[in-house]
């Protein structure tokens, strides 16, 4: 499979593309899945989860399907790609809660 490089677009255009339900592919790194200004660890960088907890959570069908999408392209669970976006954010944003 080849490697390509995910295409540089500001979060603006990227969040308008999304909104808009067109193809966002060409500006993820599939090996990471990341928004501009996201990055996310790669499978290897994550050794062991932390304490999970459980929740029900309602997310849209577009969500889902891209989620699924994404996971079933990278052999992974779409909820666990799910778990990776959220506490990407979390991480990166924990400071600006204070």
């Amino acid at each position: 499979m080849k490697k390509t490089k995910a295409k540089k677009i500001s979060v603006e255009k990227f969040d308008q593309l999304f909104d808009e339900g067109k193809d966002i592919t060409p500006y993820l790194d599939m090996s990471s899945i990341r928004k501009p200004g996201l990055e996310m660890p790669t499978p290897g960088q994550i050794a062991m989860e932390e304490n999970s907890v459980k929740i029900t959570l309602s997310i849209s069908e577009l969500s889902r399907d891209f989620f699924k999408n994404q996971a079933e392209k990278t052999h992974t669970s779409y909820q666990k790609l799910i778990r990776r976006v959220l506490d990407a954010y979390a991480k990166k944003n924990s400071n600006s809660l204070s």
